[in-house]
């Protein structure tokens, strides 16, 4: 009885961390968190910010990766049948990384929506695989201590990490991004407002907008390439679409 009594006494948080695999799989619940949570809370900001998409649209298309997550879901039932857990993590972060990769390669809206939806199809298998696999690996008698320090992995990953991303993008501006980009490439980037100022170090906006003019230029001041800004609905050129653009366009076909 007294062995009984010992054999089932809940692990210590230290116990649970010597178990072979237990951290690798906190940290990987960690990283799956941080990316379904941050890619469901920011799409729809990245979307609008980035890809010029109008907010009603930039929701509903941040809503794709949540209808990736579904029928990726519903997909994976099936594939269960034909791929043990291991097989459908790994299929699921190939398509995750694929995903990310679609969603930052300069190829417009259509290849960062169907990065979404990539996202959540590679997100769905992930997070249940991993959950029905832990008897397998870690033994019934440790998995719910095992899953308990999963489930708490996955909220410390969901709570920390969106809110950090976001001070990242709140602190990363032009300049700071030419800065870092000269420093690794032999031609330089240069940013001229519309009145022909240069965007540099100093310079005191995170926007670039229409009339702004892009040169990618030689160490010997040769300019290589060059293209003028236009972003659809920016009038004033402040690189934000707000009511003093409707104000002007008002204005015009009112004929002032």
């Amino acid at each position: 009885m007294h062995e009984s009594e010992k054999n089932e006494r809940p692990l210590s948080l230290r116990q649970i961390f010597l178990i072979p695999g237990a951290k690798e799989v906190m940290i990987a619940f960690f990283c799956y968190s941080t990316l379904e949570q941050t890619t469901g809370l920011w799409a729809g900001s990245y979307l609008a910010l980035y890809e010029n998409v109008s907010p009603e649209k930039a929701a509903f298309f941040a809503g794709m990766f949540y209808i990736g997550i579904t029928a990726g879901r519903a997909i994976s039932g099936f594939l269960t049948m034909k791929m043990n857990d291991t097989q459908m993590i790994r299929l699921g972060q190939i398509f995750a990384l694929a995903g990310v990769v679609a969603v930052i390669l300069p190829f417009g809206q259509i290849s960062t929506i169907g990065g979404l939806v990539t996202i959540g199809l590679g997100c769905a298998p992930i997070y249940p695989c991993i959950i029905h696999s832990t008897p397998a690996h870690f033994g019934a008698d440790k998995s719910q201590a095992i899953i308990g320090i999963q489930m708490a992995s996955a909220y410390t990953g969901t709570t920390l990490m969106p809110p950090l991303f976001g001070m990242i993008a709140s602190k990363t501006t032009i300049a700071k991004f030419l800065s870092t980009l000269e420093e690794n490439q032999r031609s330089m980037i240069r940013i001229t407002d519309t009145k022909g100022y240069i965007v540099s170090t100093n310079y005191d906006t995170t926007y670039i907008g229409t009339g702004f003019k892009i040169e990618v230029i030689d160490y010997d001041k040769t300019v290589l390439d060059k293209v003028t800004v236009v972003i659809a609905g920016d009038i004033s050129g402040d690189g934000i679409i707000d009511s003093v653009d409707a104000t002007y366009i008002r204005n015009y076909c009112s004929g002032y």
